[in-house]
This record gives structure tokens, C-alpha cells and sequence, in this order.
């Protein structure tokens, strides 16, 4: 008999997914990750000054 969890077994990597690796042409995936973070703060400071008035 077989474990149950090869049974519900999912992908766990871009390349068992999609049969190739995943990657980021011509982008900085750290620089991505800065400028979301940095539109967050700005999003939550806006928040915040407008809680204010």
C-alpha cells in the first residue's frame, strides 16, 4: 500500500510544475521585492496620514 501523501502530492518546484525553471529575464527579483515593499509604505503611511486628518 501507499503512503498517503504520494497520493496527494503537489508540485513543489517550478521545475516539477512546469517542466523548466523559473526565471526573471532581464529583472532583479530583489529589486522587485524592494519596490513592492517600498509601494506598501507608502500605501500604509498614506493610511495613516489620512486616519490623522
Amino acid at each position: 500500500m501507499l503512503p498517503s501523501n504520494y497520493t496527494l502530492r503537489f508540485p513543489r518546484t517550478g521545475r516539477e510544475a512546469f517542466g523548466h525553471d523559473c526565471r526573471f529575464e532581464g529583472r532583479d527579483p530583489d529589486r522587485l521585492v524592494g519596490h513592492v515593499l517600498a509601494a506598501m509604505a507608502i500605501f500604509v503611511a498614506g493610511l495613516m496620514l489620512g486616519g490623522a486628518l
